[in-house]
């Protein structure tokens, strides 16, 4: 991925959930997608979690963030709010009609179906 410093100052973050569930892993690849498609930056919510400044520094920023939770537990959202990170949008998974289940099995329905949703947000 080749972006300008211009760019990446607008992208907005997004923090998901990749949690271990069948909606955790679509909410992380429809966000590995957005990144690859160079429409936003990927914050790493294990990072923030663990208080590492270098991480929780930055993404206090000022560009918009996007937090994604897989389910209601809201671990992203919990996590970013310890670290004192406003998301001016939070997205909860199970919220789109996607059913958990902690199979971990998942298609690309269910990831264009979250992509599709972010996209609105962007």
């Amino acid at each position: 991925m080749q972006e300008n410093k211009e760019t990446q100052k607008q992208l907005p973050w997004i923090f998901q959930c990749s949690g271990s569930s069948n909606v955790g892993q679509a909410t992380n690849d429809a966000c590995k997608l957005l990144y690859w498609e160079e429409k936003a930056k990927i914050g790493c919510v294990a990072a923030i979690g663990a208080h590492i400044e270098n991480f929780v520094v930055p993404n206090r920023s000022g560009r918009k963030v996007i937090c994604v939770d897989g389910c209601s537990n809201n671990c992203a959202s919990r996590t970013l709010d310890e670290a004192g990170i406003k998301p001016e949008v939070c997205l909860v998974v199970t919220d789109l009609g996607i059913k958990k289940n902690m199979d971990m099995k998942y298609g690309q329905e269910e990831v264009q179906k979250v992509k599709t949703e972010l996209e609105k947000y962007l």
